[in-house]
């Protein structure tokens, strides 16, 4: 069985390009990177990326989707990201990745290399999430709240989150966000999964049934059953000291290089106390499509008396992610 993990495999090594003169894409992304509590696009032209800590490398996303996934193996350091975002017109319908090594993007199998023409090359990539009115881009509705929830509460320590396959599991679905909230004096992990108020997985016709129906039930009820056993209880909790750790550590070469954004006081108390884990996941869900509301209240009695935490914030309102009391 897999324990979970957060680590970056070769941290120094990053650490000591940061600390290299002269321009490299390992210092382009870290001037993207905007910390949680802080909007990756508050007007066009915006080009911020969320960090993610994972099991020995870490991914930056834009709107939820993964732009660059960056680790350090022998040969150095290096970021990989799909095809699409560097020359759709290569991309098709082919799941080809890219590698960055210093200032070139080399493409499989012999398929040739692009240059990398430093912060410009990586906001076209970025663009190229966002789309246009000659593009769609490749971000949805969902992602985007996901971002905005990101944006407007400074303790979320991921996204994109998934736990390891176990026992006759081969994967669970992955978590939104995993967010941390001071508890008895230390912070505590919360899950969060995020909804659409449109989305078919939190309504079922007929009763509810416990963790099947709606489908959202099964899925929250993988990540409490998970937690369930100690020993992985224990990993996620020391898997979310050392990411808040990695965070810190991150944001000190980040804002040495400029421009300084500072981490909410929770992560840089998870950091030094540790934290504790609330096993029972939330829901978070956005009031916005007109054809659902007349039948939400319903929906949301049959949740609700599932035992499931949920929250609903309007579109325009705040997203803080505060259960009400």
């Amino acid at each position: 069985m897999s324990l979970f993990g957060r680590h970056v495999k070769g941290l120094e090594v990053l650490e000591k390009i940061a600390r290299e003169p002269g321009d490299h894409w390992w210092k382009d992304l870290l001037a993207l990177w905007r910390p949680s509590g802080q909007a990756c696009a508050l007007e066009p032209g915006d080009f911020g990326l969320r960090l993610a800590i994972r099991n020995g490398y870490l991914n930056f996303y834009r709107m939820g989707q993964s732009v660059a996934r960056v680790e350090v193996s022998r040969k150095g350091a290096s970021a990989r990201t799909h095809i699409k975002y560097v020359a759709p017109n290569l991309a098709g319908a082919s799941q080809e990745y890219a590698t960055l090594q210093g200032d070139w993007l080399v493409r499989p199998k012999g398929a040739g290399a692009i240059r990398y023409e430093g912060l410009s090359s990586l906001k076209s990539w970025i663009a190229a999430v966002d789309g246009s009115a000659v593009a769609p881009g490749y971000s949805g509705p969902e992602k985007r709240f996901v971002d905005k929830l990101v944006g407007e509460n400074g303790g979320v320590i991921d996204l994109e989150m998934a736990l390891p396959a176990w026992t006759d599991k081969r994967s669970a679905p992955r978590m939104d966000l995993v967010a941390l909230e001071m508890s008895d004096q230390r912070p505590k992990i919360v899950f969060w999964e995020a909804k659409l108020l449109h989305d078919s997985r939190i309504r079922c016709r007929g009763p509810a049934l416990t963790d099947k129906k709606p489908e959202v039930l099964e899925q929250l009820s993988r990540y409490r059953n998970f937690l369930e056993d100690r020993t992985r209880l224990l990993a996620v909790e020391e898997a979310y000291q050392g990411a808040a750790e990695i965070l810190v550590r991150l944001r000190l070469i980040a804002d040495a290089l400029g421009p300084t954004r500072p981490l909410s006081r929770v992560i840089h108390d998870a950091a030094t106390n540790g934290v504790t884990i609330d096993r029972q996941a939330r829901l978070v869900v956005r009031m916005e499509d007109s054809n659902h509301v007349d039948t939400w209240p319903h929906d949301r009695l049959k949740l609700s008396t599932a035992g499931i935490p949920l929250l609903e914030v309007e579109p325009e309102g705040s997203h803080q992610l505060q259960m009400p009391k």
